[in-house]
């Protein structure tokens, strides 16, 4: 009978009566030869003592110790030239990309700029309009005359009902005659003394 000593018997393909050689504790007579897979001298002497062949084969599960070797390889001129062009490329790429950097960073200032400008033209839009509108009125005002509404109506033309609220309100304050702002037309020509 043939003993096959292994710690896996998957990966072996060979007839055999598979032992575990963890629990070796003696050598079987009754085997004709013996396969040991992996590195176990006592079970190997102690068979060899009986005279049976032992066959010692590499285990299929060991683990390959990982092998390091120092290769020194000399640097031919045509691979130096080609590390020194992509170093020279590598250079040229980190210029070009600290300048776009550069680049962005003064974009994002002119745009923050920009949108700060933008921001004051709207507000100066704004008050320029409401300097427009004053200005009209102060036209308006201006193209009745120098004197005063109620003044100039009273010498003129006592017919109050064809004078507006703020002509009615020029004459009322000249009088010394108070009212409400709110009032109406109607509530201020009552307040005219009547003559």
């Amino acid at each position: 009978m043939k003993i096959i000593y292994a710690k896996k018997s998957t990966g072996i393909n060979e007839d055999g009566s598979f032992q575990n050689p963890k629990y070796f504790d003696h050598p079987d007579s009754t085997a004709t030869s013996v396969v040991i897979y992996g590195d176990y001298p006592d079970i190997k002497d102690a068979y060899e003592k009986l005279g049976i062949s032992v066959e010692v084969r590499k285990n299929p599960h060991m683990k390959v110790e990982s092998l390091t070797m120092n290769v020194q390889v000399g640097v031919t001129p045509e691979l130096q030239q080609f590390i020194d062009d992509a170093k020279a490329e590598c250079a040229k790429v980190v210029a070009e990309n600290t300048e776009l950097k550069n680049q962005i960073s003064v974009y994002e200032q002119a745009n923050k700029d920009h949108s700060e400008l933008l921001s004051e033209n709207s507000r100066l839009k704004d008050a320029l309009l409401i300097l427009e509108n004053q200005c009209a009125e102060l036209k308006a005002q201006l193209a009745l005359g120098n004197e005063s509404p109620a003044s100039r109506v009273e010498t003129t033309d006592t017919n109050y009902e064809s004078w507006t609220v703020p002509q009615i309100k020029d004459f009322l304050a000249s009088k010394e005659i108070g009212f409400k702002s709110s009032a109406s037309k109607d509530e201020l020509l009552a307040l005219i003394p009547k003559e």
